[in-house]
């Protein structure tokens, strides 16, 4: 797909961490589209901060979002454009929802009929598809919503309508893949992918001898297993464990912070993330096992396999197609020992061939063989 206007509903602002979203936007307009971007500030009014420190980050979040607020695009890039709207709940919504779709029917008036693709199911988003009368609307679905008991019933409710309107519904998990595609036609399981030369042209062993680090890359947030985490830094405490990424309020920040070999060093520019992994010696993943965790595919494991990283991950549904060779183990004890023997045999040379598999390249391929087949389909 080339040529065509894309109108993004995004799941978090875009100078946020990074994720699916942000890549597949880039690669769409790389490939010759113009990219709208719309910073849902719905989906991340937070929950009232539960100390001090959380108030203060909160404060100065809010500040940055009313500070960049606006009904007009700024571009970021030549052919991506961010619109960072006033989009809140309650009777402020009702107000700015119609200035919202007027400000996105100006920007489509002298660039045809959208593709409306939907990363987030923003309440009323059925709304926004009689406005724009998109062209194609896509559903790109990364979260099991309806298993997260924090997610406001709004959103369940809109997910349910927006699966209803989709032309087009791609998952990152192949479990949602399995839960959606029996109710709709065009339903592709598309895993998030890695730039896996890039990962690979930082690949180095930490010296021998040194203290080892094990890492995780991505979202403190109420899905690690904090229990586990801390299990495992008692098991061994010689051993530094590194988290890099957003500090979120549900997780259990004070116990971590608590551990004397934790480091929480928060969010790190997305450009850096290769230098940072390679600086650890092992990386892992210490999911909870839960009804939403089921459908998580984790992002950064494909970074950690380019990157030549061994990785140890709890029994996530998604994972087990990994193993190997990522190691996977059921708790504290079994993660301390495959940790341990992953430090002793670090030669990944099979996880990055495994990674080379999911490239973004062939992932965005994909994506617009899906595209051109559902707007032939649509006569658009």
């Amino acid at each position: 797909m080339t040529g065509r206007l894309v109108i993004c509903i995004a799941p978090t602002e875009w100078d946020g961490a990074w994720q699916r979203y942000h890549e597949m936007m880039r690669r769409l307009a790389a490939s010759g589209n113009t990219v709208l971007v719309v910073d849902n500030l719905y989906r991340i009014m937070p929950a009232l901060p539960r100390s001090r420190a959380g108030a203060v980050r909160l404060v100065r979040k809010a500040w940055e979002v009313i500070r960049r607020m606006r009904f007009t695009p700024r571009w970021v890039e030549p052919r991506l454009a961010v619109l960072t709207p006033p989009v809140l709940p309650g009777l402020l919504h009702a107000v700015t929802s119609p200035l919202l779709r007027a400000a996105l029917r100006r920007f489509a008036a002298t660039r045809g009929r959208p593709v409306l693709w939907c990363a987030f199911p923003a309440p009323g988003i059925d709304a926004l598809v009689r406005a724009l009368a998109p062209a194609l609307t896509v559903y790109d679905c990364a979260s099991a919503f309806g298993e997260d008991p924090a997610v406001p019933a709004a959103v369940v409710e809109a997910e349910a309508r927006l699966l209803r309107l989709a032309d087009l519904v791609f998952t990152d998990s192949r479990n949602l893949w399995e839960h959606h595609r029996a109710a709709h036609a065009r339903c592709h399981w598309i895993p998030t992918g890695v730039d896996a030369g890039r990962f690979a042209a930082e690949d180095r062993r930490p010296p021998r001898g040194a203290q080892p680090v094990v890492g995780y890359v991505g979202t403190v947030h109420a899905w690690l297993d904090v229990d586990l985490i801390e299990a495992v830094a008692r098991l061994r405490p010689l051993w530094r464990f590194v988290f890099a990424g957003p500090l979120r309020e549900r997780a259990a920040l004070s116990r971590l912070q608590s551990l004397p070999n934790v480091e929480l060093i928060g969010a790190q520019p997305h450009d850096t993330l290769p230098s940072l992994l390679a600086g650890f010696a092992v990386t892992w993943i210490p999911y909870r096992i839960t009804p939403f965790t089921r459908h998580v595919f984790p992002t950064k494991m494909l970074e950690y396999l380019a990157a030549g990283k061994p990785v140890v991950s709890t029994d996530l549904a998604e994972v087990r197609a990994f193993a190997p060779p990522v190691r996977i183990a059921p708790d504290a004890a079994g993660i301390a020992a495959a940790l341990e023997a992953a430090l002793e045999d670090p030669d990944q040379g099979a996880g990055r061939d495994l990674a080379m598999r999911y490239d973004w390249a062939a992932q965005m391929a994909a994506v617009h063989r899906h595209l051109d087949e559902a707007l032939a389909a649509a006569g658009r």
